[in-house]
């Protein structure tokens, strides 16, 4: 349990900012291609990351922290959103694993779009589609599809 790597895509102002983050858990997550295969349902692969944080909503990056801060205070950001993090449904993405790069990524430079570029070049691809945070032990539940 939480021996799971992920990278977190942010959208911001046509950039993605990719946060990687160890020590999460991948619960019911499984390579897209083989769920695919298996059960013909391209649904299949739909879970949940358990992300341990503290009180402070202060999540452990490679090599940083991040304070998480929510998407519509996210929005508000004139600068500095590579140091922040957050969890916006229909917006952000995961990506099992870690990404090969932390600096931004400018949309425009993918013909379709860095999302759908990386999502058909790689299983593991995960739109984020609800976040919630719970005090009592303090982590998110990231659900993906």
């Amino acid at each position: 349990m939480f021996g799971d790597t992920i990278t977190v895509f942010n959208f911001k102002d046509g950039y993605y900012y990719p946060h990687v983050l160890h020590g999460v858990d991948a619960v019911g997550i499984s390579d897209g291609a083989t769920a695919t295969a298996q059960s013909g349902n391209t649904n299949s692969d739909m879970g949940t990351v358990l992300i341990q944080t503290n009180a402070s909503k202060i999540i452990a990056a490679d090599n940083s922290v991040l304070p998480y801060v929510s998407p519509k205070a996210y929005e508000a950001l004139a600068d500095g959103v590579e140091s922040v993090i957050t969890f916006q449904p229909q917006t952000d993405f995961i990506l099992i694993g870690e990404y090969e790069s932390t600096e931004p990524i400018y949309d425009d430079d993918y013909e379709t779009g860095f999302y759908d570029d990386i999502n058909s070049t790689r299983d593991g691809v995960h739109q984020i589609v609800t976040a919630v945070y719970y005090e009592l032990i303090p982590h998110f539940e990231i659900g993906v599809r």
